[in-house]
């Protein structure tokens, strides 16, 4: 699942855990599932926006996680 807004061209990787949505760089995002980004706030989103870049810091968290869970 993915969060996005309308005023930056990033969107960031989120997890969902009892009904507290934060991506994984930590900002915390509105509980409400759009097609695409459609507001100012901080929202899920149901597929990868098109022209939006991921953001560097979920990418970074994203890697480092996986890399402890592989161990």
């Amino acid at each position: 699942m993915f969060a996005a807004n309308t005023h930056s061209q990033i969107y960031h990787h989120v997890e969902v855990e009892a009904r507290i949505a934060k991506t994984v760089c930590g900002l915390r995002v509105a509980m409400i599932l759009e097609p695409k980004p459609i507001s100012a706030a901080l929202h899920l989103v149901s597929d990868e926006p098109t022209g939006y870049s991921s953001c560097a810091h979920c990418r970074r968290l994203s890697g480092w996680r996986s890399a402890i869970s592989c161990d």
